[in-house]
C-alpha cells in the first residue's frame, strides 16, 4: 500500500524542489500541522506516518517550510473536495480520484503544462463551483484526505479508496472552456497579440462544454442580422463565460457571425474583435460604482440606416403564439387583483417550453427555453399553480418502475428555467447582469417578469414617464439583443372600470407603460352581482392588444380549478365553437373595423379569396359571422358580427 501512495504522491509533486506536507488528525479534534519535509522530486519515507490517524497530504509544494500562499510554487495540478459530487459526472473526468468518506469525494486534474500557484487555485475554484464541490476547498493551502489510508471519523475505520489514477491531463484552456469563472469574475488574460494555433480536440472540448443557448448562437442564421454587432456581443460574451481569449479567437472563427471567413487578414481581424471585446469586458468590471468624477462607459456605436436601406431590409409578422403574442414582442399581462394574471402568465410559459396550445386553444408556432423570474408567490404556490397547468398539458412525470419499497419517476425535460423570489430587482446592477448573463447562455424564446411593481428598482415613481421609460427601455434591451420576447405582469388602479373604456388604460402608473407595449393581454374578473361571492370569482375578461397585428376581439374565460379533490385545472371560452386561428383572425378584424367587404377582410388578413370564403361560409352557418350578400360590382358582400349594427 505505501508504495501505490508514494507513486501517487510521486506523481502529484513532480520534480520540484521545495517542502511537502502531511498533516493528520487525532479524532475527534487533536489537528497536528506538521512541519515542511524537504523534497526535491522524491517521496520521503511513508513508512514513519504516525498510525490510527487521519492522514492528509497538500498538493502543493512550497519553497519555505510554512504551509502558506505565499510560499506556493507553480504547479500543474489542479484539486477539489467534490464532497457529495460524483467525479463520474464532473465537466472534466479528474486525472485521480478518491472516496474520501462513505458517498464523498477528492480528486486532481493535471494539466500538460506548469501555472502560477494563483491561477492554480482560481481554476480549482471554478471546478469546485461548477461541479458541486465544497466551495471553501480550493485555496492553495487545502489538504485532502490521502488515499490509501483509513477514514478514523467513523467507528467502521472505511478506507479512504482510490477510485481511478490515469495519466490524462488537460489543457488551460480546456479547463477555462469548461468551467465558468465564479461570480462573474474576469479571468484576468492577456488578450492574445498574435494568432496561436490550437488542437482542434481541444477547440471542440471547449465548444462542446459551452451552455446550450452559447451553441445555439454560435451556428444561428445570419440573414437579416447585424453580422458586426453579433460578433461581437458573442465575443464579449464568450470572455465574460470565462473562455480564454486565445480559445475565444478560434471559437469566434467557427461560428456563422465569422464575417471575416476566407480573407487574408482573417486572423488579424479576430484578434481584433477579442482585444475590442476584452477591454470592453475589462472597463466594465473595474467600474467604481460610486465617484466624484464622471464616468463615459463605453457605447455600442448605434446603427444607422439609409432611406433605401431601410426600406429594403426585410420584415414580416410572426406570431409566437397564435393570436395572443407576437414572436420578439415586448409588452404586458395587466389586471386587476383576483383576474388570473399568474396562472395566464404561468399557462403561457408551460405552453411555450411544451408546445402545447395556450389556455387550450391558441397554437404556439415557436417553441423552447423560457425564463421565469416570480417575485411574489412562495415556492409552495408557484409549485402548485406549476403541477395544475402541467397537468392540463400532459407534462407531468412518468412512474418508471415501481416496487413495494420504490417508486421511480422520471421528469420530462422542459426547458423552463425559473428564479423565485431570489431578491431580482431592475435597481441592483450585479443581480441584472447575472440575468442578462443567463439569458446569453439559456438563449430563450421568452422571459416572464412577474410582478412588475415588486421589480422597480427603489425611487422609481411608477407615475413618472421618464423613470419608467428608462426601466423599460433596460428590460426592452434584452429583446434587442437576444430576441426573445419579454413579458411583463403588471396591476391596474383599483378604480372602476368606465363604459367604452380600453382595459389597458387602467394600468398601473404612468401612460409610458401602455407607450411601451407591442403585445398585452389585458384581464378584467368579472365580479358576481353578490360581492359576498368576490372570493369565488371565475370569469374574466381578456382583452388582446398588438401594435403589429389586429388586436381582436375581447374573449371570456372560465376557470375551473381544483386543489383539493381532483386536482385540475381547466379554462373554457365562452363561446362553444372552437375557431382556427384564420377564423379567429377574421372575427378579430371585423370586431375592430365594423362590417367589411370581402375586399377589405382579404387585403387585411393576407388570405386569398377562395379560402376567406370557404372560412368566411363556415362561421355564418356557426352564427359566429352574419353577412348580406352582394349583388355583383357596386354591390359587395357584407360581414359583421351578430353583437354589431348591421351595416345599412
Amino acid at each position: 500500500m505505501e508504495e501505490r501512495i508514494q507513486r501517487l504522491l510521486d506523481a502529484v509533486w513532480g520534480r520540484r524542489e521545495g517542502y511537502v506536507f502531511l498533516p493528520f488528525k487525532v479524532q475527534p479534534k487533536e489537528w497536528h500541522e506538521t512541519d515542511g519535509i524537504p523534497y526535491a522530486g522524491k517521496v520521503p519515507d511513508l513508512t514513519t506516518l504516525p498510525n490510527r490517524v487521519d492522514q492528509y497530504f497538500c498538493p502543493v509544494v512550497f519553497r519555505e517550510p510554512k504551509r502558506q500562499k505565499e510560499f506556493a510554487l507553480p504547479t500543474n495540478v489542479l484539486w477539489a473536495d467534490l464532497d457529495p459530487a460524483d467525479p463520474n459526472k464532473c465537466r472534466l473526468k479528474p486525472s485521480i480520484a478518491w472516496e474520501s468518506s462513505p458517498g464523498r469525494y477528492q480528486a486532481l486534474w493535471f494539466l500538460t503544462s506548469e501555472v502560477e500557484p494563483d491561477v492554480a487555485a482560481s481554476l480549482s475554484k471554478r471546478i469546485a463551483y461548477a461541479d458541486g464541490g465544497d466551495k471553501g476547498g480550493w485555496d492553495l493551502t487545502q489538504v485532502l484526505r490521502l488515499p490509501g489510508t483509513q477514514n478514523f471519523k467513523y467507528a467502521s475505520t472505511p478506507e479512504v479508496r482510490l477510485l481511478w489514477a490515469k495519466s490524462r491531463s488537460y489543457a488551460v484552456e480546456e479547463i477555462r472552456g469548461a468551467y465558468p469563472p465564479v461570480n462573474g469574475e474576469i479571468s484576468g488574460d492577456v488578450t492574445p497579440q498574435q494568432w496561436i494555433e490550437i488542437d482542434e480536440p481541444i477547440i471542440q472540448s471547449a465548444i462542446a462544454s459551452l451552455p446550450q443557448g452559447y451553441k445555439k448562437r454560435l451556428i444561428q442564421d445570419t440573414a437579416g442580422a447585424d453580422r458586426s454587432m453579433e460578433l461581437q456581443k458573442l465575443t464579449r460574451d464568450l470572455i465574460r463565460f470565462g473562455v480564454s481569449p486565445d480559445l475565444v479567437t478560434h471559437i469566434i472563427q467557427r461560428s456563422t457571425w465569422n464575417k471575416f471567413a476566407g480573407r487574408n487578414d482573417e486572423h488579424q481581424q479576430l484578434l481584433k474583435q477579442v482585444t475590442s471585446a476584452q477591454a470592453a469586458v475589462d472597463s466594465r468590471a473595474k467600474k467604481p460604482r460610486q465617484t466624484d468624477e464622471l464616468q463615459l462607459e463605453e457605447v455600442t456605436a448605434m446603427k444607422v440606416s439609409g432611406w433605401g436601406d431601410f426600406l429594403k431590409t426585410p420584415t414580416y409578422l410572426r406570431w409566437l403564439v397564435d393570436e395572443a403574442w407576437v414572436d420578439g414582442s415586448v409588452g404586458f399581462i395587466s389586471g386587476r387583483s383576483k383576474s388570473y394574471k399568474t396562472w395566464i402568465a404561468l399557462d403561457l410559459a408551460l405552453s411555450v417550453v411544451s408546445g402545447e396550445p395556450f389556455l387550450g386553444r391558441y397554437p404556439v408556432r415557436r417553441s423552447g427555453p423560457v425564463l421565469l423570474i416570480q417575485e411574489e408567490d412562495p415556492a409552495a404556490v408557484l409549485q402548485q399553480r406549476l403541477v395544475l397547468i402541467g397537468k392540463s398539458k400532459g407534462m407531468l412525470p412518468t412512474v418508471t418502475s415501481a416496487t413495494n419499497e420504490n417508486i421511480h419517476i422520471e421528469y420530462p425535460d422542459y426547458p423552463l428555467h425559473i428564479i423565485n423570489l431570489q431578491g431580482f430587482n431592475l435597481g441592483v446592477d450585479e443581480k441584472v447582469a447575472q440575468v442578462r448573463n443567463l439569458i446569453a447562455q439559456i438563449n430563450p424564446v421568452m422571459v416572464i417578469l412577474d410582478p412588475f411593481i415588486v421589480l422597480l428598482p427603489q425611487g422609481v415613481d411608477e407615475f413618472k414617464g421618464g423613470q419608467v421609460s428608462s426601466v423599460l427601455q433596460s428590460v426592452k434591451m434584452w429583446r434587442e439583443e437576444f430576441g426573445c420576447s419579454v413579458v411583463i405582469v403588471h396591476h391596474w388602479n383599483k378604480g372602476k372600470n368606465e363604459e367604452g373604456e380600453r382595459f389597458a388604460e387602467h394600468m398601473y402608473g404612468s401612460f409610458a407603460f401602455h407607450a411601451w407595449l407591442e403585445s398585452a393581454l389585458h384581464v378584467m374578473p368579472v365580479i358576481p352581482d353578490d360581492e359576498s361571492m368576490e372570493q369565488q370569482i371565475k370569469q374574466v375578461i381578456v382583452e388582446r392588444e398588438f401594435k403589429a397585428a389586429i388586436s381582436g376581439r375581447a374573449q371570456k374565460l372560465t376557470f375551473e380549478i381544483d386543489t383539493a379533490k381532483e386536482f385540475t385545472y381547466k379554462v373554457e371560452f365562452e363561446d362553444s365553437t372552437k375557431v382556427g386561428p384564420k377564423e379567429q383572425g377574421i372575427l378579430d378584424f371585423v370586431s375592430q373595423a365594423g362590417p367589411s367587404t370581402t375586399m377589405e377582410v382579404v387585403a387585411a388578413t393576407g388570405m386569398r379569396r377562395p379560402e376567406f370564403v370557404e372560412i368566411a361560409g363556415r362561421l355564418v352557418r356557426a352564427k359566429l359571422l352574419m353577412a348580406r350578400k352582394g349583388g355583383g360590382r357596386g354591390n359587395p358582400t357584407v360581414y359583421w358580427l351578430p353583437d354589431q349594427e348591421p351595416p345599412d
